[in-house]
């Protein structure tokens, strides 16, 4: 089920989803989002976490499906937290994927972070599993004529306060770059 990202905390609050895959080019607000996932699952008792970095098509997925059949000596909740930075997960990947959709408890929450997915990648068979176990999130880059109401925003969450020219002023001279704004 797919979320806009501006809706997640609510969706959040409703639900924990046995999945999560966050998607998209912007690496501040794809940092963020992943962050609020992993804050309110550690908050709902998903203390345990396990890393996995899927780099590159070779990618050995045992450990991945290893870590979903184990549990935790003390029966903590888990978070399994897989990176595909390169967005396509291979053949194996792909098929791992798939059997993570339907294989994953209660007690196992799998969030999956990856650069924006392309057309082909989202009519996959991994890809559509995933869609129809959990919730997708895909971030868009900002529009630069969105960037001056983002950056009042955050200004005023940050607890400051600048004119209209004063943000124009910093919209301009940031291009867009939200992590300089941060």
């Amino acid at each position: 089920m797919r979320v806009y990202p501006e809706k997640l905390q609510a969706d959040l609050d409703k639900r924990i989803a046995p999945l999560y895959v966050v998607s998209g080019d912007e690496p501040l607000l794809v940092q963020e989002t992943t962050d609020r996932i992993r804050a309110h699952l550690r908050a709902s008792g998903f203390t345990e976490r396990d890393v996995f970095h899927a780099e590159n098509a070779n990618f050995d997925w045992d450990p991945v499906l290893f870590s979903v059949g184990s549990m935790s000596l003390f029966g903590d909740q888990k978070l399994l937290d897989i990176r595909l930075p390169g967005g396509k997960p291979g053949d194996r990947g792909g098929k791992a994927l798939t059997a993570l959709a339907s294989d994953l408890s209660g007690d196992t929450v799998m969030l999956l972070t990856t650069p924006r997915l392309d057309g082909s990648t989202t009519r996959t068979k991994w890809y559509k599993a995933l869609d129809a176990a959990g919730v997708v999130v895909q971030i868009w880059p900002l529009e630069r004529s969105a960037f001056p109401g983002w950056l009042a925003r955050r200004m005023k969450a940050a607890g400051l306060q600048a004119d209209k020219d004063a943000i124009e002023l910093m919209a301009e001279r940031l291009e867009g770059n939200l992590l300089a704004a941060v």
